[in-house]
């Protein structure tokens, strides 16, 4: 019974009355511990702070019997807080509750709590000051209210705003219990926060070695193809040096007739032009590394670099014997770069073309006017290039460990035709079908000025 309750006269009140309020006291109490109990729950099977939020609001909302319960957060730079996310039944128009969105410290019940850091109990709404949302709320039926806050470490993040459609005094129990979830909220936004921090030191730190790795691979690589490339430099700068120095002392310790003589000649003649351009392949991707490859700009008829190349490899083609053609426009415009250059880009491609490609084979040299560019291709049915090697294939370093056929050269031909491609403003690339399908360059010349200083 309630030994408060007193009636007219003195007399005892009647005993049905504090059975129905001992009664409605319990399930009161049994609702609390419901939502206490379906709250944990959440908050135990919650893997992200959303579910946990807008499960924790559901069980507020349905086990307290509450209109709307809201959740504002503080956001990052700490200048506002937001609402974030609501529950309302179903009866209610928990719109009237959203706007403003946003609210300062200080202002509204959210802004309140944030500021103050402890929970605020509104009675009644329709006599409480400092309440933007005053107007609408009432409207919408929702006369009382209670703001808890959430702490991390210390500190305020958001707040958990409840709403009853009748004025209600302030209930300690209730405001306690709301206070125990929103501290069990607070910890496990703590711990994902935590988990989430230690994810992502995790995942930088295996970025880190995973880069290392890599770059030791790379350096592992770059290593292995530097010894490959001098190896391979030592063996092609030697070699000419063998029939030169037999030759030279075979004249020397001998008469010789004058068909030996001659022979001996061409011999030491042709190895020390080999030579020589093996060393001015040296010197140009050396001058490229370091930025001073130059080009003498001037007008050039393209159709005229093309025929001098093809004719300075019109005799290694027909002693394989690979048969060279040349199609396309004969009419092209002019355009600006260094011939001498140019013709070497040529040189290098057909080259490249005629030593990889098999006796009885075909090289094509074509010229046409695109736009404002002219494309010179050098198509062959050689040995074809491995879709593997083709983004290395014009990478110092790299042809010579592609150079398996037996052929000699340093492998620089085609890095070096890279760079005075770029140095003219243009581009160039390779494709191939594969393997024994030939391959195609591609080099396509701006109708510009060349640079007249290039740098890799």
């Amino acid at each position: 019974t309630d030994s408060n309750y007193a009636t007219e006269g003195g007399k005892e009140p009647p005993l049905f009355v504090g059975h129905l309020r001992k009664i409605e006291a319990q399930q009161r109490w049994k609702r609390r511990l419901k939502a206490s109990a379906a709250a944990s729950d959440v908050l135990a099977r919650s893997a992200t702070a959303s579910a946990a939020i807008s499960g924790v609001l559901q069980a507020i909302g349905a086990q307290l019997e509450c209109a709307v319960v809201q959740y504002w957060t503080v956001n990052t730079a700490g200048t506002s807080i937001e609402l974030h996310s609501s529950w309302g039944a179903p009866e209610v128009d928990a719109s009237a509750c959203q706007t403003p969105p946003m609210l300062a410290p200080g202002a509204g019940l959210p802004g309140t709590v944030w500021q103050t850091g402890r929970a605020l109990w509104v009675e009644d709404i329709r006599r409480a000051s400092n309440l933007p949302r005053a107007p609408g709320l009432i409207e919408a039926g929702l006369l009382s209210a209670v703001g808890i806050p959430v702490h991390v470490r210390g500190n305020v993040v958001a707040v958990i705003e409840a709403f009853a459609g009748e004025p209600q005094s302030e209930d300690e129990q209730l405001v306690a219990l709301l206070d125990a979830i929103a501290g069990q909220l607070g910890h496990l936004i703590e711990e994902l926060a935590a988990g989430e921090a230690l994810s992502r030191s995790e995942a930088k730190l295996l970025g880190a070695l995973e880069r290392e790795q890599e770059a030791r691979r790379a350096a592992e690589e770059a290593i292995r193809t530097r010894d490959q490339f001098l190896a391979v430099v030592s063996h092609e700068l030697r070699t000419p040096l063998g029939p030169i120095l037999g030759w030279a002392r075979m004249l020397q310790s001998m008469a010789v007739t004058p068909e030996v003589f001659a022979n001996a000649l061409a011999a030491i003649e042709r190895n020390a032009a080999l030579q020589a351009r093996l060393v001015d392949d040296l010197l140009d991707m050396s001058r490229s590394v370091t930025g001073k490859l130059t080009l003498d700009s001037a007008s050039v008829d393209l159709v005229q670099v093309v025929q001098a190349a093809i004719e300075t490899h019109r005799d290694s083609a027909r002693a394989k014997p690979v048969r060279l053609d040349v199609r396309g426009d004969v009419h092209l415009p002019a355009i600006r770069g260094d011939a001498s250059r140019l013709q070497q880009v040529v040189s290098n491609l057909l080259g490249n073309a005629i030593k990889f490609t098999p006796a009885g084979g075909q090289v094509i040299v074509s010229l046409r006017h695109s736009g404002d560019a002219i494309e010179l291709a050098v198509i062959d049915t050689g040995a074809g290039i491995e879709a593997r090697f083709l983004p290395q294939v014009f990478e110092p370093f790299r042809q010579a460990e592609a150079n398996t056929g037996g052929e000699g050269g340093l492998g620089l031909g085609l890095a070096i035709v890279r760079d005075l491609v770029r140095g003219h403003g243009g581009d160039v690339h390779a494709s191939s079908p594969g393997p024994g399908k030939g391959s195609t360059f591609t080099v396509r010349l701006p109708l510009g000025v060349a640079s007249t200083d290039h740098s890799r």
